[in-house]
């Protein structure tokens, strides 16, 4: 994926996730989403294709953001002052 398609899908998800805390997943529709992402609704469906995967997208994001500090902790030698290196 080119890195604007990538950013612009990322922008959706991230957007996507704020709207779904704010309101539920079942209160936010992908116009919404498209409207607070500033871009056409076609976008929107260019990468969810349905309502029903944006939860999806959503989720598999921040299960990727977990993985991702359950590396850095892994990696970092558990004591204490890692630990809050680890908090920053």
């Amino acid at each position: 994926m080119r890195t604007a398609q990538r950013d612009k899908r990322t922008r959706l998800i991230e957007t996507a996730t704020k709207l779904a805390y704010g309101r539920g997943f079942r209160e936010t529709s992908l116009a919404d989403i498209a409207e607070a992402a500033r871009v056409p609704v076609g976008n929107v469906y260019y990468y969810f294709k349905t309502k029903k995967n944006s939860p999806k997208s959503v989720v598999e994001r921040r299960l990727d953001e977990f993985r991702a500090a359950r590396a850095e902790w892994d990696r970092l030698e558990f004591s204490e002052g890692a630990a809050v290196s680890f908090r920053g």
